[in-house]
C-alpha cells in the first residue's frame, strides 16, 4: 500500500491456510515524517497460525544534514515493547560515515557490542581505511579487524591489506593481500591474494567488446585478424588485417582461464606466423593486445 506521496506504507505477504483459506504470513508497516523525505519506523509482524503478531521494530533518528544519527531496534517482552540494541553514526566533514557503534540495550544499560571505523583518500569515493573491533557480552575486548586500501594512479584501490588483532591495545598483524593490476579501461585484469605470505590464488579477467547501445568493452572478437589452420598443430598464422602494431602481446588460455603461452612481436599487415609449445589437445583462447591496451580475442583448437 502506499501514501498520497507515492511511499510505501505497508506490505504482507499471504499463506494458504488449507479449506480454501489464505491468511496473512508476514506484515511491514513504515512511517515517514511529514515532508516524506525520511522513514521514521519499520515494523515487522509475522504469523504461522491466525492473526499476526508483532516481532519487532526499528526506529531512526536524524541530527543535522538531516543525516541518519542513530537507529534503535525494539522487541516485544511479554506485552511491552524494550529496546534490544542501537547503532550510532557519526560523519566526517564531508558528510562521509566515520564511525558506526552498536550498543546491547537488553541489560539497560547500553554495553557496547561492535564499533566500525572508517577512513577516506582525498579523490576517492570509497571508504580507503576500515576497521571493525569486537566486544564481549561484558563489554570487554574480543578481536579486531582492519582493512587499508592503497589507491593508485586511477584512483582506484591497486592494494589491499588485511590485518587482525587479538587485543586492545595490541598491533594489527597483517593477516593477507590483495594486489589488483588495471586495464586501460579500468577494468580489473589480474588479482594476486596472498595469506601470510602465502600465494594463495592468482585471478585474471578477459573482457569482449560489445555495444549495447550505451558502452563500448574493452575486448572485441575476433574483430581485427583471422587465425589459420584452425585446428592447429604446432603452428598458427595469423591473419593481421590492421596496420602494423609494435610490442604487442599475444596470449593464449585454456579452459580454466590459466596462461600456457604468452609472447610479444610485432604484428604486421598480413600472415604472421607462430610457433607454438607443446600443447595438449582442446580449446583455448587467443587473446592479442596491443601496446596502447586495446584487446582482440578468438577461440582456437590445438589437434
Amino acid at each position: 500500500f502506499f501514501n498520497a506521496q507515492g511511499l510505501i506504507t505497508s506490505s504482507y505477504t499471504l499463506k494458504d491456510a488449507g479449506a480454501g483459506i489464505v491468511d496473512t504470513n508476514y506484515a511491514r508497516a513504515f512511517v515517514y515524517n511529514s515532508s516524506g523525505t525520511r522513514i521514521e519506523s519499520d515494523t515487522t509482524y509475522f504469523g504461522l497460525a491466525g492473526p499476526v503478531h508483532f516481532v519487532g521494530a526499528s526506529t531512526y533518528h536524524y541530527g543535522t544534514n538531516n543525516r541518519l544519527d542513530s537507529a534503535t531496534f525494539w522487541d516485544l517482552d511479554n506485552t511491552t515493547l524494550v529496546p534490544g540494541s542501537r547503532l550510532k553514526f557519526t560523519y566526517n566533514s564531508n558528510g562521509k560515515i566515520s564511525t558506526l557503534k552498536s550498543y546491547d540495550l537488553v541489560s539497560g544499560s547500553p554495553v557496547l557490542s561492535y564499533a566500525d571505523s572508517f577512513g577516506y583518500t582525498a579523490g576517492a569515493d570509497y571508504f580507503t581505511y576500515y576497521q571493525e573491533d569486537y566486544y564481549n557480552e561484558d563489554g570487554t575486548y574480543s578481536d579486531g579487524y582492519q582493512e587499508i586500501k592503497y589507491v593508485g594512479a586511477n584512483n582506484l584501490p591497486d592494494s589491499i591489506e588485511v590485518s587482525t588483532r587479538e587485543t586492545a591495545i595490541g598491533a594489527f598483524n597483517l593477516f593477507g593481500t590483495i594486489h589488483t593490476t588495471f586495464n586501460n579501461y579500468d577494468n580489473p585484469e589480474r588479482f594476486h591474494v596472498t595469506i601470510e605470505g602465502d600465494t594463495v590464488a592468482r585471478i585474471a579477467f578477459y573482457y569482449e567488446l560489445w555495444d549495447d547501445g550505451l558502452s563500448i568493452k574493452p575486448v572485441a572478437q575476433n574483430s581485427n585478424f583471422s587465425v589459420y589452420p584452425n585446428p592447429f598443430t604446432n603452428a598458427i598464422n595469423i591473419d593481421w588485417k590492421g596496420q602494423q602494431t609494435n610490442a604487442a602481446t599475444v596470449r593464449l588460455l585454456n579452459v580454466i582461464g590459466q596462461e600456457v603461452y604468452s609472447s610479444k612481436l610485432n604484428l604486421n599487415s598480413g600472415k604472421n606466423t607462430l610457433q607454438l609449445p607443446a600443447l595438449s589437445s582442446g580449446q583455448y583462447v587467443m587473446l592479442i593486445q596491443d601496446a596502447s591496451g586495446k584487446a582482440w580475442s578468438t577461440k582456437v583448437v590445438k589437434k
